[in-house]
């Protein structure tokens, strides 16, 4: 197995940790790391292996969609107000502002891949993450949720990062420089947060 099969294995190793004995919510499996370093990769060819097992939470964002992306599969593509509105009313275990765009997840979204029977997986901010967290140590909202698992997936490099970034071709030159800016003082952000159950070096060769 190559580099760039490394981190998948590892989540595949960790997947079993997810499921508790019967009755009790399986924890949620959260993935955080910068734009582009290959999260939705991960979690979609997890979730192929384990499909039965493991369901997508499916995160509000105030983001324009991207090409091949579908409202309500990929995200629930939303306006800052509802998601605004949902923040106050309660509904929402975690909301964080990336590239200046709102992502958030709803209780809802996590009760519905509990009650198909599924983990939860999520890909999000690192903020949301130390947000869902608390969220479920204290047991809020009712959910009776167990601490989910946190992993970290940080590229090789910023220069690896950029590559990346302009093969994708879904940027701006200047939406580059800001992800690559993020990237950097997200490194600094996840070193403090004390939540990761595992860190992760994605290679995409």
């Amino acid at each position: 197995m190559g580099a760039a099969d490394d981190a998948l294995a590892a989540l595949v190793d960790v997947a079993p940790t997810l499921f508790l004995p019967s009755g009790v919510p399986y924890r949620a499996l959260v993935l955080c790391g910068p734009s582009g370093v290959g999260k939705s990769y991960l979690l979609g060819a997890l979730r192929a292996r384990l499909p039965d097992k493991l369901g997508f939470c499916v995160s509000h964002t105030s983001r324009e969609p991207r090409t091949g992306e579908v409202d309500g599969v990929h995200y629930h593509f939303v306006g800052r107000a509802e998601i605004d509105a949902m923040e106050q009313a309660g509904k929402l275990l975690e909301c964080d502002t990336v590239h200046d765009n709102m992502y958030a997840t709803s209780i809802a979204a996590v009760e519905d891949v509990h009650r198909a029977g599924k983990a939860c997986v999520m890909d999000i901010s690192i903020q949301g993450a130390v947000q869902f967290v608390e969220a479920c140590s204290v047991w809020q909202n009712g959910l009776g949720m167990a601490a989910p698992v946190c992993v970290y997936v940080r590229p090789p490099s910023l220069d690896a990062l950029d590559a990346r970034l302009r093969h994708r071709g879904t940027e701006t030159d200047t939406q580059i420089q800001v992800r690559l800016a993020n990237a950097a003082k997200e490194a600094d952000t996840a070193a403090s947060a004390g939540i990761w159950d595992l860190e992760l070096v994605k290679h995409w060769v």
